[in-house]
């Protein structure tokens, strides 16, 4: 039951592949249609069940994965290619697309209710909107993109299926759950989004962490008596994973937790954080790369997507600042990622190379001229490694860098849902 329902498969139970005589734990299918590929990730693998968005909208609303689609002719209601060698598809093809919501499907186990049966008793049949899923130990849950819904079925032990009545009525935009605990990420208001977790919290993997921030306030109108105030905040998350034991979120940082300083030994702040378990310091969210020299103070991880797993965590950078800071203080003010370079600049093609040079005379000429940084993505893994598992294999600390560009961006998507979402 692991692997879904026959007629979801491609040529039927034809298109069963399965290796020597444990036919239930060596099979691969590969299923019909087209699946969501969205920012918290389309599919989700539990520990004994699997659930995913299958696309169910209008050409109109496909998302193309090809960059170099499109020279005015349209295959199917979708941009064709342009001639362009060793690229994903041929002339006159259409692009290769996915889609950013959809039908939620789960198969698999469903003894408490966190499979198939629950996503009927739960979900509306007309409900097409879900965008994002997560499967777990045994409970599952998905958001719906229209209303805002967070919706969870399944075994409700430690009450990780059930909302709490004080976060019923919030709208939420992402949903993480793995073990016996749920995260959801809810919908930005005031400009900031708040993380939310709940249900098992021995390891205090449910108690998300807020931003203190210290104004001095003077006392009775006197300046040499100031008055400490500490205010706390939710952070503004963009990425979060909730592991078996742990959790992680990364966040945006404030102008002062973005200095750098030099003469006092000081570097950017972490721009996020993991919690809960740490008995293989899997909750430490790394600051250095590996082979760190101590004497590059500003030399710091920003940390683009987060998995948490059992008793190990991965991520990956937005890149590494290393010596190209622009000015000493500020050496986390990085442009956009390439893939969402404007491509409606002047004299600007899709298709077109581009220029890397030094952020310093990135930032002196602007975007605009097609200069910018020359960029390294850089994964790292941490915790547990009684299976190597956060030893990537045959690669020192350099050869552990990855291009950057969009193509990484996608690979660090597809890495964050594939560690996140697991058993």
């Amino acid at each position: 039951g692991e692997l879904g329902y026959e007629k979801l498969w491609e040529g039927g139970a034809a298109g069963l592949s399965c290796k020597k005589d444990h036919k239930n734990d060596t099979c691969t299918a590969t299923f019909q249609g087209k699946w969501a590929l969205t920012p918290s990730g389309g599919v989700s693998a539990g520990k004994h069940q699997t659930c995913a968005i299958r696309c169910t909208g209008s050409p109109g609303e496909r998302i193309v994965l090809d960059p170099y689609a499109g020279n005015g002719t349209d295959v199917d209601g979708l941009p064709a290619y342009k001639s362009k060698p060793n690229e994903w598809g041929k002339e006159g093809d259409a692009a290769p697309w996915t889609c950013g919501s959809g039908k939620v499907m789960c198969w698999g186990d469903d003894r408490f209710g966190q499979g198939a049966s629950g996503v009927s008793s739960t979900m509306s049949e007309t409900a097409q909107d879900v965008i994002s899923v997560c499967a777990a130990a045994s409970h599952s849950c998905a958001v719906r993109g229209n209303s805002g819904l967070l919706l969870c079925w399944g075994h409700n032990g430690n009450k990780r299926a059930e909302i709490p009545p004080k976060l019923v009525t919030r709208k939420w935009q992402a949903v993480s759950c793995r073990g016996a605990h749920t995260c959801g990420l809810m919908v930005p208001f005031a400009n900031r989004s708040s993380l939310e977790c709940w249900g098992h919290n021995a390891h205090g993997q449910s108690i998300v962490p807020r931003y203190t921030k210290r104004d001095y306030v003077p006392q009775n109108g006197s300046y040499k008596v100031p008055l400490i105030q500490a205010l706390v905040y939710d952070r503004t998350v963009h990425t979060f994973s909730a592991g078996e034991y742990n959790t992680c979120a990364l966040w945006d940082l404030s102008d002062e937790e973005q200095n750098c300083d030099r003469l006092k030994d000081l570097a950017p702040a972490l721009n996020g954080e993991c919690w809960g378990d740490g008995s293989y310091s899997q909750n430490k969210l790394p600051l250095r790369p590996l082979g760190h020299d101590p004497k590059q103070v500003c030399f710091t991880q920003l940390w683009r997507s987060v998995a948490a797993g059992s008793f190990h965590s991965c991520a990956i950078t937005i890149d590494d600042a290393g010596t190209a800071c622009a000015v000493d203080t500020q050496c986390s003010e990085y442009p956009d990622p390439l893939g969402n370079i404007d491509k409606n600049l002047p004299g600007y093609s899709i298709g077109d190379s581009i220029v890397h040079c030094p952020r310093t005379q990135a930032n002196e000429l602007g975007l605009a001229k097609g200069c910018v940084p020359a960029r390294t993505n850089y994964m790292q893994c941490w915790g547990m490694d009684s299976h190597k598992q956060t030893t990537m294999p045959g690669q020192s600390a350099a050869e552990r860098q990855v291009p950057g560009g969009a193509a990484s961006l996608l690979l660090s998507l597809l890495l964050a849902t594939a560690l996140a979402r697991g058993s």
